[in-house]
């Protein structure tokens, strides 16, 4: 698997809805997919000094790039755009559903 030098390198495009997964930072691409939502990560992740977030994560058999393209794939989709949760609407989307991945072993989770 290609990880990338650079946080623009790209990664993998997503096979069905052309989305291109970059090598990313904390904040966004696949490294954010790793830190953020691995599944030995703790059930909530800081956002503040006081203050967490759930954290939604991958079923530790999955096959982390794959199963995170699938996903993209079938998330990144205007009914699964949440405006409301957004907190930054100038800087990224947020998009919100809920899927079982039996093929690929994902655990169902809201991400």
């Amino acid at each position: 698997m290609r990880t990338g030098k650079y946080r623009t390198d790209i990664i993998r495009i997503s096979p069905k809805k052309k989305m291109i997964m970059i090598k990313g930072d904390d904040f966004s691409g696949f490294a954010h997919i790793q830190k953020r939502h691995n599944h030995y990560k703790r059930n909530y992740t800081p956002i503040g000094e006081q203050t967490f977030i759930p954290t939604s994560k991958f079923h530790s058999k999955s096959r982390s790039l794959p199963d995170c393209i699938e996903l993209a794939d079938l998330l990144y989709s205007p009914e699964h755009l949440n405006e409301r949760r957004n907190k930054q609407p100038e800087v990224f989307e947020v998009y919100q559903g809920d899927y079982t991945f039996e093929k690929s072993n994902l655990c169902s989770s809201s991400l």
